[in-house]
């Protein structure tokens, strides 16, 4: 709690000095003016407003806010996602964005130098392809190997990854686009339904 702080009136600006960033501020209206040299003081009790929101998917992911990163190809990355995870909702990126199977072994990896021990997961989206798909199969087996322990697919029918993530334990998201596609994804058991 921060007692007797000042905010300081000068020039016709605000200042909070001595307050840590991001401390949501309440005046009450037992704030009071002093007269200073060069400025007015405005002093009153700070107290510092921890807003948080307890939900199932919050409670269900281990995370402080319920806010969870889609995987965004082509800009989900690494560094991204770390500092989702650390902000306190689920960060995620996108397992082809690293390009290969042992590149997402290699960001996987990273991730968890940079968010400790937050949560965090991997998207896996699996799409139809004109030619030799992506090495889906491979991407899913380093996501299990590595130990993620939330992974979201999208694209086609994730069936028999969700088997696979279900069975070593890992959370499952699914993103659907339609009721049909929702429905279908509860009915393989996915944990969460985007």
């Amino acid at each position: 709690m921060y007692v007797s702080d000042k905010i300081v009136l000068n020039n016709g600006f605000l200042t909070f000095p001595n307050i840590p960033k991001n401390t949501i501020i309440i005046i009450t209206r037992h704030s009071t003016w002093l007269p200073a040299a060069h400025h007015h003081e405005l002093t009153f009790p700070l107290l510092p407003v921890t807003m948080t929101i307890q939900t199932r998917i919050t409670e269900l992911l281990n995370i402080e806010h319920p806010i969870v990163m889609g995987g965004m190809t082509g800009v989900g990355t690494v560094e991204l996602a770390a500092a989702v995870s650390n902000a306190g909702g689920l960060g995620m990126f996108a397992a082809h964005n690293a390009c290969s199977p042992e590149g997402c072994r290699q960001w996987i990896r990273q991730m968890k130098r940079l968010v400790n021990d937050k949560p965090f997961g991997v998207n896996l989206t699996i799409l139809p392809t004109m030619g030799t798909p992506p090495p889906y199969h491979e991407y899913a087996q380093v996501i299990i190997d590595e130990g993620v322990k939330v992974v979201e697919t999208a694209g086609s029918n994730p069936k028999v990854f969700i088997q696979a993530f279900k069975k070593a334990g890992i959370i499952t998201i699914h993103k659907c686009v339609t009721i049909r596609h929702a429905l279908s994804a509860q009915r393989m058991g996915v944990d969460i339904i985007s």
